[in-house]
């Protein structure tokens, strides 16, 4: 699962100034989670404590929708 994880982390442009051993610690800190249709993960006002990397299914964030990256 860690090397699934990592992959994904390796190929975002955001992690792309990160080394490797970097993005390795955080693979060992991330989950899966999965979530049902039309479950709300964040209200407006909230302070997020966490990110979250789509890898299937689709997102609301302000009324666009977003699809999980290309692999």
């Amino acid at each position: 699962d860690l090397e699934i994880v990592y992959s994904y982390l390796h190929g975002m442009e955001a992690l792309s100034n990160l080394r490797e051993h970097q993005l390795r610690i955080m693979c060992e800190t991330v989950r899966y989670e999965r979530h049902e249709a039309n479950e709300v993960l964040y209200y407006p006002d909230d302070v997020g404590s966490c990110w979250y990397i789509l890898l299937s299914g689709s997102v609301f964030i302000k009324e666009s929708m977003f699809l999980p990256r290309s692999r």
